[in-house]
């Protein structure tokens, strides 16, 4: 899900999420016993969660974590530490100069880039798993595809190198030490689902995208962003790769990836504050303001992504401060105001449900990943959990006395995590 700011090619939560949930990493040295298959929250027994940890963090230099996986990884310095949620154990990698780490789609191995240039594959219980050697200065960025055949890394000679992760080759070496240009600047490395196309971003006079054929190991085409008034926030491919969307103030540029094309352009009257494709590529959905009937309001539009055409227009009483998708795209829920929140149905624009509870700013929604409760995180440190049938309250979670700015469920749902504005994090659980 996209959100405003600059970014290198990736999918990427809100800057604030990357930056502070890597304070969940310092949590599991908080919580000393081990949790052996720890019970799934259900409707069932969301009222007998408990607070599980809770500390305060300082930021960090970076970190990755593939949201709700067992895996987390954080530079501190020039050290990675690398834990595991479901061993609440901490490993710190025997490595110098770190610059940067990725982490498979599934956070059980992490790539880890340094400024000798040397790459690393661990498992997060911290053994070494490969070596790979070919750049001879900083590694700048890491991309794997879903199917873990593939790695490729750019280093800060703005050389590409293409890995064969089973046989821990390089398959191919593309150089773009002059491209666009000898001074233009490489931004990030991302791959395809199917690992059979590479996109590089260079930053220039404008915003350029190349795309590489890593099957043919040769070129497909160029795309670029036009000059915007407003600059480039961000882009983000589809989930096939069928299309691209360039996101410029409050503009969406759509465009065909497999011939570069231009496709529909999505306008808004105010910037975006959020954006994301469909599971299926079909629909784009933002986040912005807009007149409706002479007041100026939040609302969450519903884009055809081939037409262009606004299916939906949400239209809310106050700005929207948080929207999150169920698992099967049919409903979205939305906060607004002060903590008035509602579902609605993604094909009709339809209003299905209204949570009655909070009293304040709500700044975080998300969906278990079975779609039976939504937890929204409030200005005042209280966490809801909610059955996404009846509307009905679950469970009130009292967390710090500080605005939460993010929550989130763990992909098989043994878990709950909040992010306050200052650091704090706090983890509920089924005791055990």
């Amino acid at each position: 899900m996209g959100t405003q700011k600059n970014t290198t090619i990736s999918y990427r939560a809100h800057w604030t999420r990357a930056q502070l949930f890597l304070a969940l990493m310092v949590l599991l040295s908080t919580c000393a016993r081990p949790r052996t298959n720890p019970p799934y929250i259900t409707t069932d027994n969301a009222a007998d969660l408990q607070q599980i940890g809770d500390i305060t963090i300082t930021p960090f230099y970076a970190s990755i974590w593939p949201s709700g996986t067992p895996g987390i990884a954080v530079i501190d310095d020039d050290r990675v530490h690398v834990y595991d949620l479901r061993t609440l154990t901490e490993q710190i990698l025997p490595l110098e100069g770190t610059q940067t780490v990725t982490f498979t789609p599934s956070g059980d191995i992490l790539a880890v880039g340094t400024d000798s240039g040397e790459i690393t594959l661990w498992d997060i219980a911290g053994e070494k798993q490969k070596t790979l050697t070919g750049h001879t200065v900083g590694v700048s960025s890491i991309a794997i595809s879903d199917n873990r055949n593939q790695l490729a890394t750019l280093d800060l000679s703005k050389k590409v190198i293409l890995w064969d992760l089973k046989t821990s080759r390089a398959d191919t070496i593309i150089d773009l030490s002059s491209w666009p240009t000898v001074h233009s600047r490489l931004d990030g490395i991302q791959i395809s689902p199917d690992g059979h196309t590479l996109a590089i971003l260079a930053k220039a006079e404008s915003t350029i995208l190349k795309l590489w054929d890593i099957r043919a190991g040769e070129p497909l085409h160029t795309l670029k962003l036009e000059d915007s008034p407003r600059g480039f926030y961000d882009l983000m491919f589809s989930p096939d790769w069928d299309k691209l969307a360039w996101v410029s103030g409050g503009t969406v540029q759509m465009m065909v990836v497999d011939n570069g094309s231009v496709g529909q352009t999505l306008t808004h009257e105010d910037s975006l504050n959020e954006w994301v494709f469909s599971p299926d590529g079909t629909t784009f959905v933002t986040r912005t303001a807009e007149t409706i009937a002479g007041n100026f309001t939040g609302v969450v539009k519903i884009w055809d992504a081939d037409s262009g055409i606004a299916r939906h227009t949400i239209a809310h009483s106050d700005f929207v401060s948080a929207m999150s998708f169920s698992p099967d795209w049919q409903h979205v829920v939305t906060a607004a105001g002060f903590g008035e929140i509602r579902i609605w149905h993604t094909g009709t624009g339809q209003e299905t449900a209204l949570l009655s509870g909070h009293t304040d700013t709500v700044w975080a929604l998300a969906y278990s990943a079975d779609g039976e409760m939504i937890a929204s995180a409030s200005e005042t440190g209280h966490v809801q959990l909610w059955d996404t049938h009846n509307g009905n309250t679950l469970a009130n979670l009292s967390g710090p006395n500080a605005t939460l700015i993010d929550v989130s469920f763990s992909r098989n749902g043994d878990w709950i995590a909040a992010v306050s504005d200052d650091g704090n994090i706090t983890l509920w659980g089924i005791s055990d």
